[in-house]
């Protein structure tokens, strides 16, 4: 484990096993700006005073937290990584500034919980959060106790693939909704459960976009098409 007191500037760090960096009264962010990957690892665990943000990865398995601060991170597969797709154990920050962003982003499915790992309460937690998959699909499955996901001011689901989530999940400022192929919610259903009200509204899918009775509202910003009927 590498714990450091002030700020943790990273150069490139790399391990087939686990890694853990803690800031206890900084931030984690990487050297200088670029495309390459700043940390290898099968499990990274991640702590922070004040924010993660500007990482590049390549890990199975995700564990951030922070006091305050923004999460910002991109993961990709490659070297040393035993399965493509990323597991988000948990990616939190605190609510209390109302501006918080929780961004993460992965290039095959990015998962929080599956068949053989039952998802955290909160598990993603900020005031807007947004999870991505570049090349594949965003899957949240359900907590035991509570919600997987912690927000209130927005929410964004983003996939090359599918959108599947154990619930529709709704939001104030932004409901961001984009599937290259289709939504799914609760494992049964690809209509959208409700209508939808936020100030910025933004449902985007390649396949069919199935609204059958649901009424959209949004008083600054509305989007909503299929990329083909």
């Amino acid at each position: 484990m590498l714990a450091v007191s002030a700020e943790a500037v990273l150069p490139e760090v790399s391990s087939s096993g686990d890694i853990t960096l803690d800031s206890t009264e900084g931030r984690i962010v990487e050297s200088f700006l670029d495309d390459g990957v700043d940390l290898v690892a099968d499990v990274l665990t991640l702590r922070a005073k004040s924010g993660i943000t500007g990482l590049e990865i390549a890990v199975n398995s995700l564990d951030a937290a922070t006091d305050g601060g923004d999460i910002v991170l991109s993961e990709r597969d490659g070297l040393k990584e035993k399965s493509l797709g990323l597991d988000v154990l948990a990616a939190q920050t605190s609510l209390a500034s109302g501006t918080t962003l929780v961004s993460i982003t992965a290039a095959n499915d990015l998962r929080v919980g599956d068949e053989d790992r039952v998802a955290a309460q909160n598990a993603i937690t900020g005031n807007t959060i947004r999870p991505e998959s570049t090349l594949a699909s965003v899957l949240v499955t359900a907590s035991a106790t509570g919600d997987t996901l912690g927000y209130d001011k927005g929410v964004a689901f983003v996939a090359k693939d599918v959108v599947s989530l154990y619930r529709f999940f709704d939001a104030e400022d932004l409901m961001e909704y984009r599937a290259g192929n289709y939504f799914l919610f609760n494992n049964a259903s690809r209509l959208f459960p409700s209508d939808m009200s936020a100030k910025t509204l933004i449902i985007e899918t390649g396949g069919t976009l199935s609204l059958r009775g649901v009424t959209l509202q949004a008083s600054e910003r509305r989007n909503s098409w299929p990329a083909r009927t």
